[in-house]
């Protein structure tokens, strides 16, 4: 992840939070640091963390599929939500 940050240093810093299923928990510690990772009772993996909000992390959170839930902030889901179905009127 350090060319992204590089790059994006002129991003916006968000307070991300993510909620992924553990089947994709090995990609979270690939990029982030074990402490931005919480386990919940159910099972799910939660990811707090600061990051800068650019293309980069919209394609991240979009590369989980169905894996992973934008928790916060609101907008960022809605980026999400409105990529993902443009995504899908393409097929």
């Amino acid at each position: 992840m350090q060319d992204h940050e590089n790059l994006a240093t002129r991003a916006p810093l968000i307070d991300l939070q993510l909620r992924c299923d553990e089947q994709v928990l090995s990609r979270l510690y690939d990029t982030f640091d074990g402490d931005c990772i919480s386990k919940n009772d159910n099972g799910s993996y939660d990811l707090a963390v600061t990051i800068p909000e650019d293309e980069w992390i919209y394609g991240y959170i979009l590369s989980f599929g169905s894996n992973a839930e934008v928790l916060e902030p609101k907008h960022i889901r809605e980026i999400i939500k409105i990529r993902a179905k443009e995504i899908s009127e393409k097929y």
